[in-house]
């Protein structure tokens, strides 16, 4: 499940709204990702609540994860973030160790 703020929601949007017009149906295209939308207020202490629906739709169990992703966070359900992270070392570990590598000029 991904959280933005307004201003990131705003442009994630303007990708998305692009990408309806290579569809064949654009106005089903932004329904269907409306559907998984929704803004959350927070509260006088910074907390907010995930609507149902979108916990429902991201297969949240009791214990989640929450991580940043830079432009937004991302929420997890603990047991599934486990699951994809498998792998993933020796998957990635080459190029991103490459990535990671300081610049000398």
């Amino acid at each position: 499940l991904r959280l933005y703020t307004r201003a990131g929601y705003a442009a994630q949007y303007a990708q998305v709204k692009s990408a309806a017009g290579k569809s064949e149906d654009p106005l089903q295209f932004l329904r269907i990702y409306a559907a998984h939308s929704e803004f959350a207020p927070m509260d006088s202490q910074s907390r907010f609540v995930v609507p149902q629906k979108l916990v429902d739709h991201a297969g949240l169990g009791r214990e989640v994860v929450m991580g940043g992703m830079n432009e937004w966070l991302e929420i997890w359900d603990r047991g599934e973030l486990k699951s994809q992270a498998e792998g993933s070392r020796e998957k990635f570990g080459p190029l991103l160790s490459e990535a990671l590598k300081p610049k000398l000029n």
